[in-house]
């Protein structure tokens, strides 16, 4: 079973950003999530702590993916996306933090980008694997 592990930088208030590194301690792709908020479904980061993963499917997205289980919400998944109005409570990859430009609000925020070929990185990762685990630790 792979273990990975997701360092948090401190929050900022409008984001929470990390690095997502795999078993051989080497980082691979950055993370974008939303800012903690009571672990309330679809609007907050994931708490810190140990949880199993499984493979699952981003409806929205019509994709496979890994879905973190056990947690007391539900569909926490790892997926696409730039900004943290994209996580919906989810897990988003990219490979560089940068201003992004919200579409919706006409706004510039934190972000990250070359989210699709991070994912393509994290998939590949994991492939083959029937679980996992996550391991998320604030620095």
């Amino acid at each position: 079973m792979k273990i990975l592990t997701l360092y948090r930088l401190p929050q900022n208030g409008k984001a929470t950003f990390g690095s997502l590194v795999r078993e051989d301690g080497v980082p691979f792709v950055l993370t974008l999530e939303r800012v903690w908020k009571n672990n309330e479904r679809g609007v907050s980061c994931i708490p810190t702590g140990e949880w199993p993963m499984k493979p699952g499917f981003f409806n929205n997205g019509g994709y496979a993916t890994w879905e973190i289980i056990c947690l007391p919400r539900e569909n926490v998944l790892f997926h696409i996306g730039n900004i943290d109005d994209d996580s919906h409570g989810c897990l988003l990859v990219g490979e560089q933090f940068e201003p992004v430009l919200n579409k919706k609000t006409g706004l510039v925020e934190d972000g990250i980008l070359a989210s699709g070929s991070a994912f393509k990185q994290f998939m590949a990762h994991l492939k083959g694997e029937q679980e996992a685990k996550l391991v998320i630790v604030e620095c």
